[in-house]
């Protein structure tokens, strides 16, 4: 029997083996990932790790997404009732939506955005000429928005766009080029007035200088490459999945985690015929946040 107060004998170490590899591993290693310290097996936990990460947070986004779509219910039946056809025609996914309140334009902010764009209209006034009929093409395209990507967009509000407030609502050099090749009358000071004119009074707060209530308000013809190109991994949900159901009505859901706040609805079939006047968008639950 130990003395009264003498610390007790530390338990042995029992030898393990590597998770990865199954070598022996000291102690040390057996409590700091439970690998041993070759180079792949410390990356194949690395890996397993970051994919640990990645599927909870994906659990997490799918429990939002129900929690939302089952708050939405009464909404999305009036929407499906609205665009006619059995309950069951209509497709209802969703999208993200930004809280980011209307608000009049920050002025400071269009003037830093100005002061920018004038250097690159100047670089792409020294680029050489682009193709005209290509970049009407381009533009062509550009100007027909699908209309399931405008109810889905305008729903959300222009999540991506936000991301425009720090990278100068993405115009580049090549932009103007193109501008240039469908305005060739226009020198460098008509084509700084072209976006200058067309800044908002009214922008959401904190986002791009052109971030209207429901998105971009420069035409399409206007805006970079880069958001003509852009589509969101919801918007890519959407795509595959009209195409995997082939239907043709559409009701969107743009929430806040789990919380319903707008929805964007289309019939397809009309929207052909009509053009995006087929596209219905109303807030739930009181709809996005005010104005000043």
């Amino acid at each position: 029997m130990s003395e009264a107060g003498a610390t007790p004998p530390r338990a042995a170490f029992k030898p393990r083996a590597c998770a990865r590899c199954g070598a022996p591993i000291t102690p040390n290693e057996a409590v700091s990932g439970g690998h041993c310290s070759a180079p792949a097996c410390a990356a194949a936990s690395r890996r397993a790790a970051v994919d640990g990460v990645a599927a909870r947070r994906e659990a997490e986004r799918l429990e939002a997404r129900a929690a939302a779509l089952r708050a939405a219910e009464p909404a999305i039946a009036a929407a499906r009732a609205a665009l006619g056809g059995a309950p069951g025609d209509a497709l209802t996914m969703d999208a993200p939506f930004t809280e980011r309140r209307l608000a009049p334009a920050d002025r400071a902010q269009q003037a830093a955005f100005l002061a920018h764009l004038e250097g690159v209209v100047a670089a792409g006034f020294a680029l050489p000429a682009v193709d005209a009929e290509a970049t009407q093409d381009a533009e062509a395209a550009a100007a027909a928005p699908q209309a399931a990507g405008v109810a889905a967009c305008a729903a959300c509000r222009g999540w991506c766009c936000q991301h425009g407030a720090g990278r100068m609502a993405f115009l580049s050099a090549k932009d103007i080029a193109r501008q240039r090749a469908r305005r060739p009358e226009a020198d460098a000071a008509a084509m700084l007035a072209l976006y200058r004119d067309a800044l908002p009074d009214r922008s959401l707060h904190g986002s791009c200088v052109y971030h209207g209530a429901q998105g971009c308000v420069l035409p399409r013809s206007l805006r970079a490459e880069t958001c003509n190109a852009f589509r969101c991994f919801e918007l890519r949900e959407i795509d595959q999945a009209l195409a995997r159901s082939r239907r043709r009505r559409l009701v969107v859901v743009a929430r806040n985690g789990g919380r319903p706040r707008a929805f964007g609805a289309v019939d397809l079939d009309r929207a052909d015929r009509e053009g995006l006047s087929a596209v219905t968008v109303a807030p739930i639950g009181g709809g996005p946040g005010g104005g000043d």
